[in-house]
């Protein structure tokens, strides 16, 4: 069983996912015990994940019971990555266990809980946990940036509102180029239909409604999608400068 679970682990390491799911599977075949049984299909699971077959991975171990904290937590793992993937941050967040007993696998799913909370915009949430695994100096560089990323937060709702005089929205959300596309496209179709429509009304009425009215709601709808992207660009921001601090505090520990 030991030999068998190094192989799968070597397999795994090694990039070779297609091998390593068929030889996890035939030691399941043959081998009834069911921790055994459970530690296979995990790895199976990470193949999957790692496939980018997400929805599979999900299936294949979201009905997995065990007391075992390892266990656990690499379950955890694999369905919040699954469910990020999948852009549904907020169904991730239900699959994390009540605190374990074991502090590094506490802190482990403390690093996918701070991603999961920061992908739902529930930013204090987010940087609470975040704290959790930084030293005192490194949470008042990260105090700041969270400052900052609450200071530049817009409000896709408001984009869109605002959006409603064309070009406004998109200036909210900083996002000059859309404005001024925005504003003159907009524009551009219904000085064309005005114009258009002393000549011919029915014409003048054909398109406003067929090109003034598609641009105008579809410009609503995209300037709630830039407020989105610039809040994730902030976001990221912060999650890089959490990230490079948790590695530094994981090889500081290591050594």
């Amino acid at each position: 069983n030991g030999n068998a679970q190094v192989v799968a682990d070597s397999l795994f390491i090694a990039g070779k996912y297609d091998a390593c799911y068929d030889y996890a599977g035939r030691i399941m075949a043959i081998n009834n015990d069911p921790n055994q049984q459970i530690d296979f299909t995990l790895i199976r699971a990470k193949c999957l994940l790692q496939k980018k077959q997400y929805v599979q991975a999900a299936r294949m171990i979201r009905d997995i019971k065990t007391n075992n904290e390892e266990q656990l937590t690499e379950k955890t793992v694999v369905l919040v990555l699954c469910y990020l993937q999948l852009n549904n941050p907020s169904y991730a967040l239900t699959v994390f266990p009540e605190k374990l007993d074991d502090t590094l696998l506490n802190r482990r799913l403390t690093y996918h809980k701070t991603i999961c909370y920061l992908r739902c915009d529930s930013y204090a949430t987010a940087h609470h946990y975040a704290k959790e695994l930084l030293t005192p100096e490194q949470g008042v560089v990260m105090d700041s940036l969270y400052s900052q990323m609450l200071l530049k937060y817009k409000k896709p709702r408001k984009a869109s509102g605002l959006n409603a005089f064309p070009g406004l929205g998109f200036l909210y959300a900083k996002d000059y180029k859309n404005a001024l596309n925005s504003f003159l496209l907009n524009g551009a179709v219904i000085t064309l239909s005005i114009v258009e429509g002393k000549k011919a009304p029915l014409l003048g009425v054909y398109i406003f409604s067929q090109f003034g009215l598609r641009y105008y709601m579809g410009g609503i709808k995209k300037a709630a999608r830039s407020a989105v992207l610039k809040n994730n660009k902030y976001a990221q921001q912060y999650l890089d400068q959490w990230q490079s601090y948790v590695r530094e505090n994981r090889q500081v520990k290591a050594h």
